[in-house]
C-alpha cells in the first residue's frame, strides 16, 4: 500500500511478471532532486506497469488517472472498523470526559496548546513530544509522550478505545498542505466511536466534517477559532451529541466495512 515500488512494475510491464499488480496512494508523492531518480518510478512508463492503482482520494485519483493510461486507477473510500472501536463500550455522556487528539504526522500542537491555555477544559494528547517543539503545556493538558517508532509504544489500542469512549469530542489539528492525507484514520475513528470532531482545514480528504454534521473545521494556525469551538461544544451538549450520532451513522453505511469490501472486490474482479 505505500507505492513504493519500482523493479517489480518494471518487470511487469517487460513482461517478465504475469500476475497482477496493485497499489494503493494516499496521494501523488512530491517530487524530488533529479540525481536521486526516485521521480522514475512515478514515470508514466513505470505506473503503467500496474494493472490497478486505489487512491484514498478523489484527488490522487485524478492525478493518478494523468500520469497512467491503461491502468484501472480508481478512489476508494476507508473505513475504521467497528469490532476493534466499539466492542463492549457504551457511548459516555457527552457533557462529562475531554478533549483528545492523536497522531504525529502533520499535526500542529503548536497551535492547538495555545489554545488549552485560554479554555476551561482538559486534553489529552498522544504525540511524540518532538510535534510540539518546545511548546509549553499547560496544566490542563496530559501529554502522553510516543516514540516515534514504533509509534504506539506508549498505549495499547485497547487502552487507546477506552481513551476514545471516554473522550467529550476529538480534535485533529493539522499543518496545512493542500495535497495531504494525513489525520484520515484518525477522523474515521473519532466517527466509528460516536464523537464529534474539530479538525484544521487542510488536506484533500473527501470527508467534509461540516457538510455531512459531524464537527467543525478550524482555519490553520488559528489558535482563536479552536477555542470557540471548543467553547461551543462546552456550551452545546446536545449539539455535541448530535454531531457524534451522525458520524457513527456515517461510519456504519457511507464508510463501513460491508461498503468497502463491496468495492474492492468489485476492483479486483475488474482488475
Amino acid at each position: 500500500p505505500s507505492g513504493h515500488l519500482f523493479i517489480i512494475p518494471l518487470l511487469r510491464r517487460l513482461g517478465f511478471l504475469k500476475p497482477k499488480l496493485v497499489t494503493w496512494f494516499f496521494r501523488l508523492p512530491k517530487s524530488s532532486s533529479w540525481w536521486k531518480l526516485r521521480n522514475l518510478r512515478f514515470s508514466r512508463y513505470v505506473l503503467n506497469g500496474f494493472d490497478g492503482i486505489l487512491c484514498l482520494t478523489k484527488q490522487a485519483e485524478s492525478d493518478f488517472q494523468q500520469r497512467t493510461n491503461d491502468v484501472l486507477v480508481k478512489y476508494q473510500a476507508w473505513f475504521a472498523d467497528p469490532e476493534i472501536f466499539m466492542k463492549d463500550k457504551e457511548r459516555p455522556p457527552q457533557d462529562t470526559g475531554y478533549f483528545l487528539s492523536v497522531g504525529k504526522t502533520r499535526r500542529d500542537y503548536i497551535t492547538l496548546l495555545k489554545a488549552c491555555e485560554k479554555v476551561n477544559a482538559t486534553f489529552r494528547i498522544i504525540a511524540p513530544r518532538a510535534t510540539a517543539h518546545e511548546s509549553y503545556i499547560p496544566q490542563n493538558v496530559q501529554f502522553i509522550e510516543t516514540s516515534q517508532n514504533p509509534p504506539d509504544a506508549a498505549i495499547s489500542y485497547p487502552e487507546l478505545r477506552d481513551w476514545y469512549a471516554n473522550a467529550r469530542a476529538v480534535v485533529i489539528p493539522l499543518i496545512f498542505d493542500a495535497n495531504d492525507t494525513s489525520g484520515y484514520t484518525n477522523l474515521l475513528e473519532a466517527m466509528t466511536m460516536g464523537k464529534p470532531i474539530l479538525m484544521t482545514y487542510s488536506g484533500c480528504l473527501d470527508i467534509d466534517v461540516e457538510k455531512i454534521g459531524v464537527g467543525y473545521i478550524i482555519p490553520p494556525e488559528n489558535p482563536e477559532a479552536w477555542v470557540k469551538a471548543i467553547e461551543d461544544l462546552l456550551k452545546n451538549p446536545e449539539r455535541a451529541k448530535a454531531m457524534g450520532d451522525r458520524g457513527l451513522e456515517a461510519s456504519q453505511n457511507q464508510f463501513s466495512q460491508e461498503a468497502f469490501g463491496t468495492a474492492l472486490n468489485q476492483f479486483a474482479q475488474a482488475v
